[in-house]
């Protein structure tokens, strides 16, 4: 990626695009989770400490209902802070009992099905549970990078220039020294693109933490 620094330096124009498909942007640049490695596929210590001491806070209310899991979490030094939010995220009513699952969706929103089983596994004891990184991408996980991809390819030319990977890494937390580095490790063709096959590579191993099944293309 020869042309990145100078498309960093002079910035990515503003340009007219349809919204990025709601499941999508949550996933990259929304407001919860940057594209960054998955925290369960790395076995991260400190968000296994937190599914432990969500699984005892879970455990010491003996009727976990969302407005006793408020309180219970209003009492505790880790959670405190995360009571409000967690109100807000869970689907449930003040008075509805909800399940540890249910819970730790709330804690983790972005979490993918496969994370929160690894995360329950955890919290049963299971230290051995494999990351959620293991194994191909599916189906919709590879037509969400597409729609990604789709979104920043403002020109429709199929390829991402250098200001539109610099656009889309930066809104997702990115800086500029990560930028090019990026496209030096994932532009293989070396002509300072990216393809949607180098593009999916890259989400694959920053974000999903896997390697893609197949091309997609």
């Amino acid at each position: 990626g020869g042309g990145a620094a100078g498309a960093i330096g002079g910035g990515a124009a503003a340009r007219a695009r349809a919204p990025v498909p709601r499941g999508a942007m949550v996933r990259f640049g929304g407001f919860h989770k940057r594209l960054r490695p998955s925290r369960v596929a790395s076995g991260d210590a400190a968000l296994r400490a937190r599914v432990a001491e969500a699984k005892v806070l879970y455990d010491s209310v003996p009727k976990p209902t969302v407005e006793a899991l408020e309180a219970a979490m209003r009492g505790h030094a880790s959670f405190a802070s995360w009571a409000i939010e967690f109100v807000k995220c869970v689907d449930a009513c003040m008075h509805d009992t909800i399940s540890f699952d249910e819970f730790m969706r709330s804690l983790e929103p972005t979490s993918t099905a496969d994370e929160l089983r690894v995360m329950r596994a955890w919290a049963d004891g299971d230290e051995s549970a494999g990351a959620a990184g293991a194994g191909p991408l599916d189906a919709r996980q590879l037509e969400e990078i597409r729609s990604i991809f789709k979104h920043y390819d403002a020109n429709a030319n199929g390829l991402l220039e250098p200001h539109e990977v610099v656009e889309a890494l930066t809104d997702s937390g990115y800086d500029s020294e990560e930028v090019e580095d990026i496209l030096e490790n994932y532009d293989t063709s070396r002509d300072g693109k990216l393809d949607i096959n180098e593009f999916t590579a890259l989400l694959t191993d920053t974000f999903y933490g896997r390697e893609p099944a197949a091309s997609a293309a």
